[in-house]
């Protein structure tokens, strides 16, 4: 190999360490920000009926419009979702505790 190819070489290996290092990172002491699992309806899991999985909450809708800005009014109406899609959560178990 000629010099020129491995003087590129660490070049690269040194810019790509010293990129890894002083880039932007968190912080040890920052966590990352909280998920919260919605309903494709923007509700969560305790807005849905167990049973008949309809939900329960409220949403709001345009009602007034505007030839200029468009919707103006508003007015808050029931969900028409009809089933929770959103992510499940894990299962809880009860495990009893053994003894001796």
């Amino acid at each position: 190999m000629d010099p020129l190819s491995l003087l590129v070489g660490a070049g690269i290996a040194v810019s790509g360490f010293l990129a890894g290092r002083f880039g932007t990172r968190r912080r040890a002491g920052e966590r990352p920000e909280q998920v919260e699992p919605l309903c494709t309806c923007g509700h969560g899991l305790a807005y849905h009926d167990r049973e008949s999985q309809d939900c329960h909450g409220l949403v709001k809708t345009a009602v007034k419009f505007d030839k200029v800005y468009g919707a103006v009014g508003y007015e808050m109406r029931p969900c028409t979702c009809r089933r929770y899609v959103g992510p499940m959560p894990l299962e809880t178990f009860y495990a009893p505790e053994i003894t001796d």
